[in-house]
């Protein structure tokens, strides 16, 4: 009798603890940037730059029950409270380890303190903390180049926005773009005005640059824009256009003929009432020797020129003179 006092009591204890989870415990957390096929961690760091992809959390499922759920918070720490990044749950199975994972921020991590808990329910099982850092050594990413354009345009015109960097091991272009590589162009279709920001990224840090596009809304006047001036530096022909109508005008484009032959095209963007600007067609060999007439034209449509309205300017340019 005293004995079956002594079972009962003990039955119900295992019971209770099968039921709770306490049988659950975890190994220690291996953090690490590779894991294999079976979630094995190949690299176990406890720091990791800024241009980091991925961190992932690997765990030895060790004294974990089957079926059981492990919930993996990420967090990080602001200097006074711990922020939340992420919270994911899986349920324990066959393999031998299970994996969480973080994704970098768009712009990269920030520095400091961050730790992930693993806990069942509201029972925190284990934790790891680990840092971000920069690598001083390093130095930062170059923006060579990031453009929109034409900068101005008109709703359902084309843009092309272009960029190049140095010494970038992620670059990324915000918003709707994303990962690229470190130098290229995308054709884009206009809309309503934008700015996009590139950031670039290495273990030194990251760099950011943002250029701008701006859609103009069109307008009940009239745009008049032509030729006013045309001019050669070296081998640089330049011309000045004006658009003298109370409207904005319309994408257009110039033609460069010099001496009767068609030498170049350019693109001109939309100007604002009043506006001039100075454009240029390009670097040529010049070897005329004489004063050579160019002519420039602008091919536009109806909205900046008036029917039958002559649009081009010409003018002598002065040949290359013998030493």
């Amino acid at each position: 009798m005293r004995l079956i006092r002594c079972v009962i009591p003990a039955i119900c204890i295992i019971l209770l603890m099968a039921l709770t989870g306490c049988y659950d415990s975890l190994p220690s957390p291996v953090l690490c940037t590779l894991v294999d096929r079976q979630g094995r961690p190949l690299n176990e760091a406890s720091v990791f730059s800024v241009d980091t992809p991925r961190i992932f959390c690997s765990i030895n499922r060790g004294g974990l029950s089957d079926h059981a759920v492990i919930i993996a918070d990420w967090t990080h720490y602001d200097g006074v409270l711990w922020r939340a990044l992420k919270s994911e749950s899986l349920m324990v199975d066959g393999s031998d380890f299970l994996v969480f994972a973080v994704e970098s921020p768009l712009t990269g991590w920030e520095t400091g303190q961050y730790r992930v808990s693993l806990r069942i329910d509201d029972r925190v099982l284990a934790e790891k903390l680990f840092t971000v850092a920069v690598d001083g050594q390093v130095p930062l990413p170059v923006v060579n180049s990031f453009n929109v354009t034409p900068s101005t345009t008109y709703a359902g015109q084309q843009f092309t926005l272009s960029w190049n960097v140095s010494g970038a091991t992620r670059v990324i272009i915000d918003p709707d773009i994303g990962s690229v590589e470190a130098g290229g162009s995308r054709l884009m279709v206009a809309s309503a005005d934008i700015t996009y920001v590139l950031t670039a990224m290495n273990r030194g840090g990251s760099t950011s640059v943002a250029t701008s596009l701006r859609v103009l809304k069109p307008s009940a006047g009239i745009a008049r824009i032509a030729i006013i001036d045309i001019f050669r530096e070296v081998g640089m022909v330049y011309y000045k256009v004006r658009n003298s109508g109370d409207a904005v005008s319309t994408p257009a484009s110039a033609i460069l003929y010099v001496d009767g032959t068609r030498l170049a095209s350019d693109y001109i963007a939309p100007l604002e009432p009043g506006q001039e600007r100075i454009e240029v067609f390009g670097t040529f060999n010049w070897t005329y020797r004489l004063d050579t007439p160019a002519m420039v034209c602008i091919v536009s449509d109806d909205q900046n020129t008036r029917s039958g309205e002559e649009n081009c300017l010409i003018k002598l340019l002065p040949g290359v003179r013998a030493l």
